[in-house]
């Protein structure tokens, strides 16, 4: 079999918790006049009909599927890793 180069970029809108995310919060907090980052936090968690913020290892296992040979017969989709927020 010929090996080819798949250019892989999952899409993601959901809030993922990452450093970078603990700084949105913070800055969503100071932008409503408050200190509360775990309001701030609270209130992104209850947008996302799944219940909870994203990991990392949510986007990698995506990844991970769009690289194996599971997705081998997918071409020119893409996969949307959000929490259901799409859905909504």
């Amino acid at each position: 079999m010929k090996a080819t180069t798949v250019p892989i970029a999952p899409s993601t809108r959901g809030l993922i918790q990452t450093d970078m995310g603990e700084q949105t919060f913070v800055s969503r907090a100071r932008n409503l006049g408050s200190n509360d980052v775990d309001a701030v936090c609270q209130q992104a968690m209850s947008r996302h009909p799944i219940g909870r913020l994203g990991v990392p290892d949510d986007i990698a296992k995506g990844i991970v599927f769009l690289a194996s040979d599971d997705s081998g017969f997918m071409t020119g989709a893409g996969l949307v890793v959000d929490g259901g927020s799409t859905a909504q």
